[in-house]
């Protein structure tokens, strides 16, 4: 097979799905070297993610295309398929703009529906592409991905997708993630982070619809519990207006001794290398999100043996099964309650950690990619 990918996020994406992308891809290639797999990145970089001969990087020729990279990711992409080519795989919700006359077989995975759910965190220019390119994408592809259940009612409920179109495969996560950390990256990164002995752990994107105002509420109740008046809270992870007003709330609850902002002290890749040291060292991942197409540090620290908070409502609890203590989101009574069970009920919580752990088999770049190859060979077989 010949098989190509709008590989621009794997290129020039160094978080979610930009990991989705160069995981999917290098598991591809791993596994299944007999094939081919070209990979259009619409702009150069000297950021090279793929080293296997059966991957090739295509660019665009054209002069113009190279000063507007757009034009030919969004248009005229197609153009440059090879005539062999057999399937095309668009990595985040979109295809191509004219695809629909290529005659190959097409595939888009698409991770969330956002700007329907939040429309608010989106500019009603993004709102309107976004929908635009969807359509398209919905409408085109001979089959869809969702990386979750909850995706898949989401374009079933908002897009009336048939159901048989519609096959979810879930992510993987880095392998970093289920790798044992040894003794000594444990004393490396005990001193070069300086994590205190108790904490709890928030890591994402500070915006609203992570659901850190809650998060810091709950904090608060817990802290006037005597038996967690030691403990920290860590969050890991950039914003701007949003975290303006986390940092104004932390103010007015007199919290600001108590939370780590680890991005603010300690260099980036410092943090990204150590990041399964500090999962494996946290209380728990607080992630009650209000919603998430799939989540992927709930599976980072199921990986980590880390203990997860998250919401019941979205796709975590698809991820968790039952071995994750869930928490109405919108309420931070529920919050701090689990928070405390985290750290008391010790017994309970090291068993659902195991079994949480066990399941990330399930989750495994091995399997995931088996299952997107058995749906490309599937759509080639007559």
């Amino acid at each position: 097979m010949k098989i190509g990918f709008d590989a621009k996020r794997a290129f020039h994406n160094y978080t979610g799905l930009g990991n989705y992308s160069r995981t999917l891809i290098s598991s591809l290639a791993s596994l299944y070297p007999e094939n081919q797999y070209l990979v259009f990145n619409p702009k150069k970089t000297s950021y090279k993610p793929f080293h296997f001969k059966s991957v090739e990087e295509i660019n665009p020729q054209n002069i113009i295309e190279q000063i507007i990279p757009f034009l030919w990711r969004d248009f005229s992409m197609p153009k440059d398929f090879p005539k062999d080519l057999d399937i095309f795989h668009g990595l985040s919700n979109e295809l191509p703009l004219r695809i629909h006359h290529a005659k190959i077989k097409k595939i888009v995975t698409v991770h969330d529906i956002l700007y329907l759910h939040f429309p608010n965190d989106f500019t009603s220019f993004d709102r309107r592409r976004y929908e635009k390119k969807m359509l398209y994408a919905l409408q085109y592809a001979d089959k869809i991905i969702a990386t979750s259940l909850k995706t898949k009612k989401d374009l079933i409920e908002y897009y009336q997708i048939p159901e048989n179109k519609i096959d979810v495969v879930y992510q993987s996560c880095n392998s970093i993630f289920q790798a044992k950390i040894d003794s000594s990256q444990q004393d490396f990164f005990e001193k070069k982070l300086l994590l205190p002995k108790r904490y709890f752990l928030s890591v994402g994107s500070i915006i609203e619809r992570k659901n850190l105002a809650n998060t810091i509420l709950a904090f608060k109740k817990l802290k006037t519990q005597k038996k967690s008046q030691d403990i920290k809270l860590i969050i890991i992870g950039n914003g701007n207006q949003y975290k303006s007003q986390i940092k104004t709330l932390i103010s007015k609850q007199q919290l600001e001794n108590e939370i780590i902002w680890l991005n603010e002290t300690i260099d980036s890749q410092l943090i990204e290398k150590g990041l399964p040291y500090i999962y494996s060292n946290a209380a728990a991942l607080l992630y009650p999100s209000f919603y998430e197409g799939f989540g992927i540090p709930v599976l980072e620290a199921m990986a980590c043996n880390c203990p997860v908070i998250t919401s019941y409502n979205t796709s975590m609890a698809e991820i968790c099964e039952n071995y994750a203590l869930f928490v109405n989101p919108h309420d931070e009574n529920d919050i701090a309650k689990q928070m405390q069970r985290a750290i008391e009920d010790t017994n309970f919580i090291e068993t659902m950690t195991i079994q949480a752990n066990k399941r990330t088999a399930l989750f495994s770049k091995e399997n995931i990619a088996k299952q997107i190859f058995e749906l490309y060979q599937s759509l080639l077989t007559p």
